[in-house]
């Protein structure tokens, strides 16, 4: 699962987020993999890619997989909604 980073220290919205497993911080950047696995987790809903450590669950179609900024958590819709406008 992922979560939002917080917005900048300008207001302007986050650039990164964080994947919950082990709280590491992902940047919207188009070549970092975990950026590029996140996204494929979201849009073809592949929770495998969810999980570094090998672990395997089933993810229903209204499970969540990302967490606003704030802890809420979103649909499955609305995740790919917000990931498709990403970079």
């Amino acid at each position: 699962m992922y979560k939002l980073n917080q917005n900048d220290w300008n207001g302007n919205p986050s650039k990164s987020l964080k994947r919950l497993s082990d709280n590491a911080s992902i940047p919207f950047a188009p070549d970092n993999t975990d950026y590029q696995a996140f996204k494929i987790a979201v849009l073809d809903q592949q929770p495998n890619a969810l999980i570094d450590n090998g672990d395997s669950f089933s993810m229903s179609s209204n499970e969540s997989i990302l967490e606003n900024a704030d802890g809420s958590k979103m649909t499955i819709d609305e995740a790919k909604a917000y990931v498709r406008t990403l970079p």
